[in-house]
């Protein structure tokens, strides 16, 4: 920024202007940082992920722009800055298991870039529930029997319940003797 100095004078003194100065301004340091909820999340059930983006002392103001989310170092969505400094992202798309979330900011006219440090977002997998039925129960000696498992899911989530269901083998026991 070019900066003068202007005396307007007075009854006694003519004014006049400075020479110009040139006057530096960086930008500003930014400070990211992640959390989620909930955390640990079940498969299928929704994770909002926010970024509050700050100035870094001694800047001042709210930075601007975009923030991408990373999972384990793939982006899984982006989310705009408001006016406090806030981005947040609603995800339902993780897999079971343990994800790095990691939220950078690409910077504006004002702010340099940050990343945030890593978030361990525990995805669990869905809860199920087994029923079993037998027929004939009660059965004769060396009557065959038919032994009928259902397995269903016991999300929160009744979307997820009526889009997921489990699959896999049952194992039918009698005790610790695998039927079938």
């Amino acid at each position: 920024h070019m900066v003068t100095a202007a005396y307007d004078g007075d009854g006694t003194f003519d004014g006049n202007v400075s020479a110009p100065l040139t006057q530096g301004v960086d930008k500003a340091s930014s400070v990211t940082t992640v959390d989620a909820a909930p955390n640990p999340a079940i498969y299928g059930a929704e994770v909002v992920f926010q970024a509050t983006v700050d100035a870094a002392t001694p800047g001042k103001g709210v930075p601007a722009g975009l923030v991408t989310f990373k999972a384990n170092g793939t982006t899984i969505g982006t989310g705009s800055i408001d006016g406090v400094g806030m981005a947040t992202l609603t995800w339902a798309g993780l897999m079971p298991g343990s994800r790095t979330i990691v939220a950078g900011y690409g910077g504006d006219g004002n702010f340099l870039a940050s990343s945030s440090g890593i978030l361990a977002q525990a995805i669990k997998k869905v809860p199920t529930a087994t029923a079993l039925s037998i027929t004939p129960n009660p059965a004769n000696i060396d009557q065959p029997v038919v032994l009928t498992a259902s397995v269903a899911a016991l999300a929160q989530n009744s979307a997820l319940t009526a889009a997921v269901m489990p699959a896999g083998n049952v194992n039918f026991r009698a005790g610790d003797v695998l039927l079938a």
